[in-house]
């Protein structure tokens, strides 16, 4: 059975409210990452969180349509203080 304390410690850090902002659903939690869909960006729909062993994160942008990846960009050195990279790839707010 998997333990899915990354992904939910992840999620945590993001916080309720900006996954919310951003519109996240059909989260996908695994031994060492967070996956989920969101939506009003036009560049990305897909964002992949994992955790390296550097215990900093990989973040992977993806832009997926008819089970076809489109575009892509991978940010790797993301610190838990840094998550507002998802606001500069996206363009979406993560808060007020």
């Amino acid at each position: 059975m998997k333990t899915l304390t990354v992904a939910k410690e992840i999620a945590s850090q993001i916080g309720k409210k900006a996954l919310f902002m951003i519109g996240a659903k059909d989260l996908v939690g695994g031994d060492d990452f967070l996956l989920f869909r969101f939506m009003g960006s036009n560049k990305f729909n897909y964002l992949k969180i994992e955790l390296t062993v550097m215990d900093d994160y990989t973040m992977t942008f993806m832009k997926i349509r008819n089970c076809e990846t489109i575009a892509k960009k991978i940010v790797n050195g993301v610190y838990c203080d840094m998550l507002g990279v998802i606001e500069e790839q996206t363009g979406l707010y993560t808060s007020l």
